[in-house]
């Protein structure tokens, strides 16, 4: 939607008020300049969402659109409008019918933004993902060259054909906290196929490899986030847990300055993940990291980053979740992955991180 189509449209709201239908939109608009696909591309990214369902009005664009042209015509040849006939304007009637499953819609807001905009692929499956997931894409450069288990959406992925003529992917992937590129090889990719698909919700099993500009998770496996999926790779966790187990059998005992293997839970975070614990106390009450004011998508995300370090700097038993106030209706609470010991410490430098925008509510 280019600039010259933004313009018109903020000159037909001056003259005419605020749009109250897709109808009403239509034919007020300049449609010598705002074409069907621009419409589209404003529908899919949520800019038409008081008019009705998106797929809906998708759906309905085309019979719209022929309406609101034979009525600009008329009125550029002279002739009375059907609406212009009874001097009324166009009926604010919002369009009924279905709506275009969730993962679409934001797939669609992706695509024209660059961000999800009204939700996170991720925020159904959060409450699951400290049941599996060992590493968030934000502390992969504390991860050294572990292998991780990460929990993600695929945003792009791009083929590439290798020297002797086999198929491999470069993936961007995002998670809650931030993105990384994924490197699938050859072998990897034959197997996995089937899952590198746009805004596919994945468990990754890769090694970390340290660059200077940004980590990048070279993958071993990859499934789709399911009960299957999660079983999946449990067992593949079990089974490298048996092997190292092996291998140290035949190795003999370490030297000092050995590099450690996977730890006991399995997840091959180093010591650092070993200190998390597997599951939390029954008695250990939930801790409530609560937004005092309501922020955007891209300040949200900032803000969670940077708490996230300070959750992870503080393993322990107490489940967390994050309350995000709206401008309207009432908060949402989003359950995290991390449990945290509780402390007046814990407090503090979350504090110290973001200063007074959140409070911490133990029992909340």
């Amino acid at each position: 939607v280019g600039q010259g189509a933004v313009e018109s449209i903020i000159e037909a709201r001056r003259g005419g008020g605020p749009f109250r239908s897709l109808d009403d939109l239509c034919q007020r608009i300049d449609l010598g300049k705002i074409n069907k696909r621009m419409l589209e591309s404003l529908i899919k990214c949520g800019a038409c969402d008081a008019f009705g369902p998106r797929q809906a009005m998708l759906d309905k664009l085309d019979a719209v659109l022929a309406t609101a042209q034979r009525e600009q015509r008329d009125r550029a040849s002279g002739q009375v409008g059907l609406f212009d006939l009874f001097g009324t304007a166009v009926e604010a009637t919002r369009i009924e019918g279905t709506e275009a499953p969730r993962r679409e819609l934001l797939g669609w807001e992706k695509e024209l933004l660059g961000i999800y905009l009204s939700d996170h692929p991720l925020q159904e499956v959060t409450a699951r993902l400290g049941d599996v997931v060992t590493a968030y894409l934000a502390e992969l450069k504390d991860a050294g060259d572990d292998l991780v288990v990460v929990g993600c959406v695929v945003t792009s992925a791009r083929k590439h054909i290798t020297k002797n003529k086999q198929l491999m992917v470069f993936a961007q992937v995002e998670d809650l906290t931030g993105s990384a590129e994924v490197t699938v090889f050859p072998r990897t990719y034959e197997a996995t196929h089937e899952v590198w698909n746009a805004d596919e919700i994945l468990l990754i099993i890769a090694r970390v490899e340290q660059r200077d500009d940004a980590p990048q998770l070279l993958c071993e496996d990859a499934v789709r986030f399911d009960d299957a999926g999660i079983r999946a790779v449990r067992e593949k966790l079990d089974e490298r847990r048996a092997f190292l187990a092996r291998k140290a059998k035949y190795a003999g005992p370490r030297q000092n300055g050995d590099r450690a293997p996977a730890n006991g839970n399995g997840n091959g975070h180093g010591a650092r993940a070993a200190e998390r614990p597997v599951a939390p106390a029954a008695d250990a009450p939930p801790v409530l990291v609560r937004f005092r004011s309501a922020f955007d998508y891209e300040r949200s995300l900032a803000l969670f980053q940077r708490i996230q370090v300070v959750l992870g700097a503080h393993p322990g038993a107490s489940r967390v979740a994050l309350e995000l106030p709206r401008r309207q209706g009432s908060p949402q609470r989003i359950p995290t992955p991390f449990r945290v010991e509780i402390s007046d410490a814990l407090s503090a430098e979350i504090e110290r991180e973001v200063g007074d925008v959140v409070e911490v509510v133990v029992g909340g």
